[in-house]
Order: C-alpha cells, then sequence, then structure tokens
C-alpha cells in the first residue's frame, strides 16, 4: 500500500507506525485529543484550568512523541493532593534533585505510580510524595514540520481509563473494574443518558446510570444499580461529567450467592437521594 506524506515523516521521525490505534493520517496521532492551546481561550480541557501561576515545560526528547516531540512548550498545573491522579494522562514529575520526568498514567500503586512513554519502551515508577507532580493541561506551540491540517481542537474527545472502587453499579460494573471513559461537554449534559462519573464541585466522585433531566432542566435524574436507588444532582453542582464506555478490564465474576443477593437488593425500592 503507498505510503502517505504523514506516514513517511512519521517513519523518518522515528515515531511510531500507530498511537493508541490512531495513524499518521489523522489529527489524533499528532495531536493529544482534547488538550487545548493557550492561544484558544474558548477551548474546554478535561483537566485544570490554567492558573496565574501555572509553570511552563518543555519536552527535552521524544519520548512522548509524536503528540509531545522534542521542543513542545506545555502548560503545566500542580496536580491537588486531594484529587486522585487519572490513568491516561499526560504528568511530569519534578524532583529535588535531578532531572524532569514526564510520562503517561498507566495504574496507581499503593506506594508508587506507575508511567509508560508513548515513544519509547521505558516503564517509570515515581515512588508518591517524592517530587512535585504536575499534569499536562495545554499546548503553547508545537515545533517542527508536522502541522495538521484544520483547527487544532477538534480532535475526538480523549479517552481515559476509570477504574471503579464500589460496588453502587454491580454487578454490571463491579469494583475492581475498569472503562475507558469519554468527557462529555457541558452542552450535552442533559442529552446524555447511560452510566457516567459525575465529578462534583465540592469533590465528591459518583458513578450512576444517568436516566435524564428534570423538567426545568436544571437538575439530573440518575439510578444506583445495586441498591435501585434513585438520586438527582443540581447541573450547577456538575462539574465535569464522563461517559463509560467499553471495559478495558473486568474481574472475575462474583460468586452466584453474591448475585442473588444484588437481585434481592434491586427489587427493594430505595427512595429518592439528592447529592450535592
Amino acid at each position: 500500500m503507498k505510503r502517505t506524506r504523514l506516514q513517511q515523516e512519521a517513519q523518518q521521525l522515528g515515531f511510531p507506525a500507530s498511537l493508541f490505534g490512531y495513524t499518521p493520517d489523522v489529527a489524533a496521532y499528532w495531536w493529544e485529543p482534547g488538550l487545548p492551546y493557550v492561544a484558544d481561550p474558548g477551548a474546554t480541557s478535561a483537566l485544570t484550568c490554567i492558573a496565574p501561576e501555572s509553570p511552563e515545560y518543555i519536552f527535552a526528547g521524544d519520548e512522548m512523541a509524536p503528540r509531545f516531540p522534542l521542543g513542545t512548550p506545555v502548560i503545566l498545573a500542580p496536580a491537588p493532593s486531594d484529587h486522585p491522579l487519572q490513568i491516561g494522562r499526560v504528568y511530569v514529575r519534578i524532583p529535588e534533585q535531578g532531572e524532569p520526568e514526564v510520562g503517561r498514567l498507566a495504574w496507581l500503586h499503593d506506594t508508587e505510580l506507575e508511567l509508560t512513554q508513548d515513544n519509547s519502551p521505558a516503564v517509570l515508577r515515581w515512588p508518591l510524595g517524592v517530587g512535585t507532580v504536575y499534569a499536562v493541561t495545554h499546548y503553547v506551540d508545537c515545533p517542527g514540520p508536522r502541522a495538521f491540517p484544520g483547527p487544532r481542537t477538534t480532535a475526538p474527545a480523549q479517552p481515559y481509563l476509570l477504574q471503579l472502587h464500589a460496588n453502587q453499579m454491580g454487578p454490571r460494573y463491579p469494583a475492581g473494574a475498569r472503562y475507558l471513559v469519554y468527557l462529555v461537554p457541558p452542552s450535552r449534559w442533559t442529552q446524555s443518558r447511560g452510566v457516567h462519573a459525575f465529578e462534583l464541585r465540592s469533590g465528591r466522585q459518583l458513578l450512576a446510570r444517568l436516566i435524564g433531566p428534570s423538567e426545568e432542566e436544571d437538575e439530573l435524574y440518575f439510578l444506583l444499580d445495586a441498591t435501585a436507588q434513585l438520586g438527582s444532582v443540581a447541573l450547577a453542582d456538575v462539574a465535569q461529567l464522563w461517559k463509560l464506555g467499553a471495559a478495558d478490564y473486568l474481574p472475575e465474576e462474583p460468586e452466584a450467592d453474591h448475585l442473588a443477593l444484588v437481585e434481592q437488593v434491586l427489587n427493594e425500592s430505595r427512595g429518592m437521594l439528592r447529592v450535592s
């Protein structure tokens, strides 16, 4: 098959033939989907907004190419200690001594973070509490000859991995499972349906089945599968909304007696739950 110009360019630069299933002929191969530019004031991001003290970081190698090749300047934001890091996002660790390290979060362990690099076989392990961890939040510019035609902020929503830690949506969505999740833009919150992860402005997180808006469209109604409990949350209290996609990992099936217990609980109405 004849190679396109972009495929030839990627090969000449030593970049992978494909990245997360994307090939060089599509924008999501070259740009981190959903990551906005500082120059795009109307862009929204799944990451922390720029703060005045946000530092700038310049990639010192091609380990994270093609989306972050050598010389790419980005904006960083400190990863808050009271907010969980998200698998699939790109982070930079700046130690008290030594050179910064950058990688894509692959796993959260009890005592360390495990990260991979898009264009390198290296696996990084960052001990918790050692150095400062920053999230990459915005592009500043992109060097090199690989400008992709068209608007830079129209790439598809970036899928991230979400690990479930509770059984409120069991047995179909059990604790320990991992799912691809996609950020839902606020303009679609009242139209979206299905299982979602809610990030509330209070810092609380909730996994529930979104069943629709209130008549005034100022609240979202949801259902907890494991208890058949209905609930509602005000739109004004929602910071971000993520829709669950395909499963990345499923634990072993629960025992039959546990399934029977869940079925019994599902048959009991728990009334309306109000969260904020």
